[in-house]
């Protein structure tokens, strides 16, 4: 992975999780996190290009690490593919 992130950006999570976030939320309580008391506030997210994925190889391989930052402490983040078929889970996988 790459030290510097590829983006910084504020985000709000939304006060009502529609599907896409109840979805994205059951990840984040499966790593033992969940942005249910953080609805309606403002996070940072940061981006970062993972580049030694396992069985990801070339220039063509876009794996990314994302996390949500609240008062200096991670409520969330994923990695995730944007590849056909891609995949997105949480911090760890297996």
């Amino acid at each position: 992975m790459k030290s510097d992130p590829a983006e910084v950006v504020e985000v709000v999570i939304p006060s009502e999780f529609d599907e896409v976030y109840t979805s994205y939320n059951e990840i984040q309580k499966k790593q033992n996190l969940d942005l249910t008391p953080f609805r309606g506030k403002k996070a940072r997210r940061y981006t970062y290009h993972i580049t030694n994925y396992p069985g990801q190889t070339g220039q063509n391989a876009d794996i990314k690490a994302t996390l949500l930052v609240y008062d200096d402490k991670i409520i969330g983040g994923d990695v995730s593919s944007s590849e056909l078929n891609g995949f997105m889970h949480g911090f760890t996988y297996g």
